[in-house]
């Protein structure tokens, strides 16, 4: 291979990895306003995602890698929103990601696309949904920073079990339906589920009247795949650290050597998602707007 075909394929991967996840993590908690054609005053439509407040570095890096938007926080609710308003952001947005989303919100971005179009005479084609597998971009890195998370389970005869068990697990919860549009998560919800368990349909799970579509894994041999994925396809979030512990228990799974190692794996869990106090740090999370950077 020579060197030209090398810096391709290593242009079309971080594109992927990039692309994908930001993908992903608009489609799990982002949001695109755009104002209803009235004769008020005329703003920009915004994009926006919550994160965590724990995750503002993240967001702050994906605001200067692509050189435009900004960040405000919500103390009282433990978040923060990155909003990017300027045309010259929403144009980045849409050649970044757009043709690597997988759900209903695909409606928000074409009508952004619609509306660069007509005000500001781009030539955006409108997108499909993208089918491709799911380990072959960064996208479900992106969702799981959303709305997925990592558990290990330890169970201890100590603590009145019949025996000491020990797990791993993955979960994501998604609505059942893109409200604007009622348009079903399934599909997308089913394909995780896939690679997740093997099963070809997610859980539906009720919570005080709204009803989520959830999926679980917790065989070895498909966590696996999902480790390998997300080494490739690396998370951004606090998740980061998470991953990180459940990963190092599975390999103790998976090498047969999790019940010599209790305390350490007791040590893990008490470490992870709530009991997590630490955001994610600067030097974890700078390599998003690196990559950002060379690609825009």
């Amino acid at each position: 291979m020579d060197k030209q075909q090398k810096n391709k394929e290593i242009e079309e991967y971080v594109k992927k990895k990039i692309g994908g996840y930001l993908a992903g993590l608009y489609e799990g908690d982002g949001h695109i306003w755009i104002q209803k054609d009235c004769g008020k005053k005329r703003h920009n439509p915004k994009f926006q995602i919550t994160f965590n407040i724990k995750d503002q570095n993240q967001a702050q890096m994906l605001i200067e890698g692509i050189s435009h938007g900004y960040l405000t926080l919500y103390p009282k609710k433990n978040a923060c929103k990155l909003t990017i308003g300027t045309v010259r952001g929403l144009k980045k947005i849409i050649e970044l990601m757009s043709d690597y989303l997988r759900t209903p919100k695909i409606n928000q971005v074409n009508d952004l696309i619609k509306w660069l179009n007509k005000n500001h005479n781009t030539a955006y084609e409108l997108k499909k949904i993208n089918t491709t597998d799911l380990y072959e971009d960064g996208w479900l890195s992106g969702f799981l920073d959303s709305d997925g998370n990592f558990m290990i389970r330890l169970t201890k005869k100590e603590n009145g079990a019949k025996k000491t068990r020990i797990a791993c697990r993955v979960r994501i919860d998604q609505q059942r339906s893109y409200k604007k549009t009622n348009e079903s998560f399934e599909p997308i919800m089913s394909a995780i589920s896939q690679k997740l368990n093997g099963k070809s349909s997610p859980s539906i799970r009720t919570q005080v009247k709204e009803s989520y579509f959830v999926v679980e894994g917790s065989t070895l041999t498909y966590l696996l795949n999902l480790s390998n994925y997300l080494y490739k396809y690396r998370l951004y979030s606090t998740k980061f650290y998470d991953f990180l512990n459940w990963n190092e228990c599975l390999q103790l799974l998976k090498h047969k050597t999790a019940y010599l190692n209790l305390n350490k794996i007791e040590t893990l869990k008490n470490q992870m998602n709530n009991k997590r106090e630490k955001g994610i740090a600067l030097k974890d999370v700078i390599e998003l707007k690196n990559l950002l950077t060379n690609m825009l």
